[in-house]
């Protein structure tokens, strides 16, 4: 058996991040996964799909493979465990705090 990595892409408005989580099960769950952070940047390509679906709030979970991007799920109502809260600085969360308030 190997490591499993899955990217997710959590937006709303104009807030976004992204995360990473590893984990030895190919079906990765945020209770299953042994590892997880927060990823620098969001693949441009994944932001052009999210404004031609219209997606104003939502969650991608998707992966990279030989430096290319596969899209996995796109979810218009995603949860957000708490292995990612933990992983949210207090700024990240008021800022999709502000993004509801502003909707």
């Amino acid at each position: 058996t190997g490591e499993y990595k899955l990217r997710t892409y959590l937006f709303f408005g104009d807030q976004e991040i992204g995360a990473w989580y590893i984990s030895p099960d190919p079906i990765i769950k945020f209770v299953n996964s042994t590892s997880r952070g927060l990823l620098d940047t969001v693949p441009e390509s994944l932001r052009e799909i999210r404004k031609l679906t219209g997606f104003e709030f939502g969650r991608f979970d998707y992966t990279v493979v030989d430096e290319e991007i596969v899209l996995f799920d796109m979810n218009k109502t995603p949860a957000v465990g708490p292995a990612t809260l933990q992983l949210m600085s207090e700024q990240i969360k008021l800022g999709f705090a502000n993004a509801v308030y502003d909707f």
